[in-house]
């Protein structure tokens, strides 16, 4: 995998808590590379981004098979035009 996977996408948020945590996750495994994101806008469509660094991890972390969104209790998350990339 890459120094650096980049995700972009669009989301429409209702939950108690602004926030939530978007994974990286290679299911064979079991390993993941999170990023929390707080503050977000609730109750209408917007658009966010997310860095992830996979050495960050280590150097086993060589792929993802999975993108996972955790919610608190309560939540519903909409997506939308999900792109996941390596930057040039």
């Amino acid at each position: 995998m890459d120094t650096q996977v980049n995700l972009r996408f669009a989301y429409r948020l209702t939950s108690p808590k602004d926030q939530f945590t978007v994974a990286l996750v290679d299911s064979e495994s079991g390993r993941e590379l999170k990023r929390e994101l707080t503050q977000l806008k609730t109750g209408k469509w917007v658009e966010a981004s997310v860095t992830f660094r996979p050495t960050e991890l280590s150097d086993e972390f060589t792929h993802a098979d999975e993108l996972r969104f955790d919610l608190t209790d309560g939540a519903e998350l909409l997506i939308d035009n999900v792109l996941l990339y390596v930057p040039q």
